[in-house]
């Protein structure tokens, strides 16, 4: 959560700083017309405006340096991060996860997950799907399911699904897939 903002203290502390900006700033001159002061204060106001935009470019430039790390740890993760809507249809995929199914990610969006799961675990899955949409829960379920890669092949899965919201209000589930094989290869 956020936390709150004194917004009164940060339109004094933006004003101060605009004012030290300006030299000749709270001077007295007893000769001022209306007109000079209030161009005064639009002064004051447009060197306030370019701190505040300055700001927002560094905090611009920090939530684009943090999206970059955050993207860099999805696709260079070493499981299978996969996102489907409430239809059952991909809709991300980390570079694993297309590694893993065999398929090239950009061709892979939109398509069923379903796809990917052998005939004999799909029931399981289904009711595991209806599961977890249907409940209120975002506890991280898991079931071991055998998946179908583009090849033909298959490999038996550990699947950790998470129920989240979109953008748009939507549920979704969060997968987290980790090829079990691989988990025996290079264990015990």
């Amino acid at each position: 959560m956020c936390p709150e903002i004194d917004w009164l203290a940060k339109r004094d502390a933006l004003r101060a700083t605009a004012e030290a900006l300006l030299p000749d700033f709270g001077k007295v001159f007893p000769d001022k017309r209306p007109t000079e002061i209030l161009l005064n204060e639009l002064l004051i106001h447009k060197v306030e405006l370019e701190v505040q935009i300055e700001e927002l470019k560094r905090a611009n430039l920090a939530m684009e340096e943090s999206r970059d790390r955050y993207l860099d740890l999805y696709d260079r993760s070493p499981i299978g991060f996969i996102t489907i809507n409430r239809d059952g249809l991909m809709t991300e995929l980390n570079l694993i996860a297309a590694k893993m199914l065999g398929v090239d990610r950009s061709n892979i969006t939109h398509a069923r997950f379903t796809t990917h799961i052998v005939a004999a675990d799909m029931d399981k899955w289904n009711l595991h799907f209806l599961k977890i949409m249907s409940g209120t829960s975002s506890e991280t379920q898991s079931i071991a399911i055998r998946m179908l890669t583009a090849d033909a092949s298959n490999f038996k899965a550990h699947v950790y699904c998470q129920s989240i919201a979109t953008t748009d209000h939507l549920p979704a589930l969060r997968l987290t897939v980790i090829n079990a094989g691989d988990i025996c290869d290079n264990g015990a």
